[in-house]
């Protein structure tokens, strides 16, 4: 299957933009990304690309998920059928990301590597994950998105014709983030962390996918966004690491490797504790001036409106100008 993708542009957000053209352009993006890393996915000569192209489907479900008012009803087909995708990536590089780190950790130790052969499932879920993209529901799915990026927003969609900068202060909000990061401490479970984490990630991405709109506020709010999500992934990492550890320590009947094992676990829990006491001053950092900002840009954006005036608009304001210029008997 060829990687481009043909006729899909532009991809250009500005702050005339409508709901619509800000939403393909970021499905656009997405899209191209997603088809581009499918080669160097299925190679395997370089694990970024499955990193690379697990992100583009998150990405490509966030905007889907923000800007669902302004798409066909078709996306929420595609947005599932996408979230199947997902899951076989994520299998892939979750397994990538603890290879990487307890290769770094053991050194070459021989029963280190006995240790990361009770934990290494990457080559099975290798082979789900390419069955997953040669099937013929991944092929539908390529299709199908790939039309529908062509097609363009509907112009008979309200959501889709508004202008962006009317409709996107709701879309940015972090009520629910906001009192959720204010509940943790260090001792929190680390459920709530990856909570936070899923909320982070529609205010990190609509911010992203804004960007275009709203300029430096938005752009600087969102590398300050990004940080914190930096942080929680390298925390759920901890934890997806811990739970394939203790897995692992079921099934092996080695002394050594158990505990080696045992080491590694206790190096993730020592670095995910030290990723909580980091993350009040790190998530700090988006909240008062910067956030303000944005607001402030947002609501004023909003209210004076940034689309160009169109030609057929502007007939009758030209029109009444013209009449008042115009001299009594004349």
């Amino acid at each position: 299957m060829s990687n481009d993708v043909p006729d899909l542009v532009p991809c250009v957000v500005t702050p005339a933009s409508t709901l619509g053209e800000v939403a393909f352009a970021a499905l656009r993006r997405q899209f191209a990304v997603y088809l581009a890393k499918q080669r160097g996915t299925r190679a395997w000569h370089d694990a970024e690309d499955v990193h690379d192209m697990r992100v583009a489907t998150r990405r490509l479900r966030a905007a889907m998920s923000l800007f669902r008012d302004a798409l066909p009803p078709s996306t929420a087909k595609l947005r599932r059928e996408l979230k199947w995708v997902a899951a076989a990536l994520g299998d892939v590089r979750d397994l990538d990301v603890q290879s990487e780190r307890f290769i770094e950790w053991a050194g070459g130790d021989d029963a280190a590597l006995d240790a990361l052969g009770a934990l290494g499932e990457r080559e099975s879920a290798r082979q789900r994950l390419l069955g997953v993209l040669d099937s013929p529901q991944h092929r539908r799915l390529v299709g199908g998105f790939t039309e529908m990026l062509r097609r363009g927003p509907s112009r008979r969609n309200v959501a889709a014709t508004a202008p962006a900068t009317s409709l996107a202060p709701d879309i940015v909000t972090r009520r629910k983030l906001r009192k959720a990061a204010k509940r943790l401490t260090p001792s929190s479970p680390a459920q709530e962390y990856h909570a936070l984490r899923i909320r982070g990630k529609r205010l990190r991405y609509a911010l992203e996918f804004l960007g275009g709109v709203y300029g430096a506020p938005a752009r600087k709010l969102d590398a300050r966004m990004t940080a914190v999500q930096d942080l929680l992934g390298q925390h759920e990492d901890d934890q997806v690491a811990r739970r394939s550890i203790a897995a692992a320590l079921t099934r092996t009947d080695s002394p050594e490797t158990a505990a080696l094992l045992r080491e590694f676990a206790e190096r993730c829990a020592r670095d995910a504790l030290r990723l909580r006491r980091k993350f009040a001053g790190v998530y700090a950092r988006t909240t008062g001036r910067p956030w303000r900002r944005l607001r402030r840009t947002m609501e004023r954006m909003r209210v004076s409106g940034c689309a160009p005036r169109s030609r057929d608009a502007a007939a009758p304001r030209r029109a009444r100008n013209a009449s008042s210029r115009r001299t009594p008997g004349s």
